[in-house]
């Protein structure tokens, strides 16, 4: 795992053995609400065309591109793309904000707030496949972190802030251990 910054910030890593941040999506109540992007297929929202903000899902190779619009949580999974210029993500009760599983990202200019992980860089259970993200010009808060990234991927922040919201939590977690 990665962790690369343009800026020298000042924060304060701690290494948690064998933390399981896999998404909780599936049992979340968001589960049912979420627009579903998948078999390749592509989504491009904006505010005209994403007025009421809503939970996304994207999967099995599929890519949302985000350009200025405010949505709820997004899962991005297996191999899948999210594109984010210009955005508010706000995720729903007690989810994370964005979750990328065992695939990539790039986000500019977006504020994301979230009642878990704001920002979550995984992969899938038992994969050597981890995530790429590169998050630019961005704001991430959580109540439990701003941003975790767990082994096997990269999360490149560049003149961006992850703030842990509540008391007791992190701006940044950066999650090892084998598999």
């Amino acid at each position: 795992m990665t962790i690369r910054t343009a800026a020298t910030p000042t924060f304060t890593l701690r290494f948690i053995g064998t933390l399981a941040l896999m998404p909780a999506f599936f049992l979340s109540p968001s589960a049912f609400a979420a627009v579903i992007v998948d078999n390749g297929s592509t989504l491009d929202i904006d505010p005209t065309s994403a007025p009421t903000p809503t939970s996304y899902s994207v999967r099995n190779n599929s890519v949302l591109n985000v350009n200025g619009a405010t949505t709820q949580t997004i899962t991005i999974q297996r191999g899948s793309t999210l594109n984010i210029n210009g955005g508010t993500i706000n995720s729903n009760p007690g989810d994370d904000g964005i979750t990328i599983n065992g695939s990539q990202g790039t986000i500019n200019q977006a504020t994301v707030t979230a009642d878990g992980i704001a920002l979550l860089v995984n992969r899938e259970p038992d994969s050597t496949q981890g995530s790429v993200v590169s998050a630019a010009n961005s704001h991430f808060s959580g109540a439990i972190s701003g941003a975790a990234v767990t082994s096997f991927s990269t999360l490149d922040l560049i003149n961006s802030t992850v703030t842990g919201t509540d008391a007791g939590s992190f701006g940044l977690i950066v999650a090892g251990g084998g598999r």
